[in-house]
């Protein structure tokens, strides 16, 4: 989970910003990933999985990444984190991961409102 811990603060920025264009309806799934991948700097095959044949399977739950980033998104946008959002991430991760990661998504929406409240940019 090391490797994954950087991108979520830049998951939670992205997932917090307001979109460009007031039209743009928020709860957009597409808009949200590809806002988040923007952040990132990473591909739809971050998240999704990448077939043998290079294409890329939107509809597959196997890659933990896309959990995560269901949880992430669910954490920042709703109080309430529905059950399949904490169900999806146990299929991954052991018991104490998932509380581990609650906590961190947490961590950072909070950390993220603070430094939003104040103006400052988390990258500089």
């Amino acid at each position: 989970m090391k490797r994954i811990v950087p991108g979520l603060l830049l998951m939670v920025v992205a997932t917090l910003q307001p979109r460009q264009a007031a039209a743009q309806d928020p709860n957009d799934p597409l808009l949200n990933m590809q806002a988040i991948a923007q952040a990132l700097g990473v591909q739809c095959a971050y998240c999704h999985v990448r077939q043998t044949d290079n294409s890329t399977d939107f509809q597959a739950d196997t890659n933990p990444k896309k959990a995560i980033a269901r949880q992430m998104i669910a954490m920042t946008r709703e109080i309430n984190v529905p059950d399949t959002a904490f169900a999806e991430v146990r299929k991954h991760f052991s018991e104490r991961q998932t509380v581990e990661l609650t906590m961190l998504i947490g961590a950072y929406n909070m950390l993220t409102r603070f430094l939003q409240a104040l103006k400052v940019d988390p990258e500089p």
